[in-house]
């Protein structure tokens, strides 16, 4: 997944090409994966807005970080602060692992009919003293979306009746009519001796004439 950061606006942005606005991100419980994560700066061109940029030289770390809205007090949802640059020149950007699988997300979803959860996500620059921090985005909404296949579930049950295999399907003969299928033999009903009789082919290729055999 790529972040985009316009970091002379502080937001967001849908791609390196478009100033535009990204809206709420959207995540998923259980997810992991890697976050490609691009600064950007405003060139003032309208052709092309923005720039590939380097973290500034007061910085060597960056985290991406979330909380439930509902309660900023609890513990972070999830983080990713492991980043390594990737690239260089216009291809320079940092990825890091994101692990949506917490116990703290699964906590957002103990009532059976919760859905999605609401947090809010910030991109942070800091220095190894830590005496230097800049949140390049803040309180970006994010969408939770409960994780519906978890892994270890059952698979589900066949309905009743469960559909034959195709080498199980055998031709239907109607109740008390013409013909039937019996004993893996197709049979016509022989109404002067009331009852059913084989028919067969016999005979070399090109010489086949029909049989008729005993009910068996």
């Amino acid at each position: 997944m790529e972040l985009n950061v316009n970091q002379t606006a502080r937001t967001l942005v849908v791609s390196r090409d478009s100033n535009s606005r990204l809206g709420t991100l959207t995540l998923h419980q259980g997810d992991r994966f890697t976050i490609s994560l691009w600064l950007l700066d405003e060139t003032g061109s309208a052709v092309t807005p923005l720039e590939v940029a380097a973290m500034d030289a007061d910085y060597t770390h960056i985290s991406v970080a979330a909380r439930a809205t509902a309660d900023l007090d609890e513990d972070l949802l999830f983080s990713a602060t492991a980043f390594a640059e990737v690239g260089e020149d216009d291809e320079l950007h940092y990825e890091a692992t994101l692990n949506l699988n917490t116990e703290q997300i699964a906590a957002l979803f103990t009532s059976d009919t919760t859905k999605t959860a609401a947090a809010l996500l910030d991109i942070e620059l800091s220095n190894d003293a830590g005496d230097k921090r800049l949140t390049v985005v803040g309180q970006w909404p994010v969408t939770i979306q409960r994780d519906i296949y978890i892994g270890d579930e059952v698979a589900p049950d066949d309905a009743d009746p469960a559909y034959p295999a195709a080498d199980a399907i055998a031709l239907k003969a109607p109740t008390d009519g013409g013909y039937r299928i019996h004993n893996n033999n197709f049979q016509l009903w022989n109404p002067t001796q009331g009852k059913y009789q084989t028919i067969y082919i016999t005979g070399a290729a090109g010489a086949e004439t029909l049989a008729i055999g005993d009910e068996a």
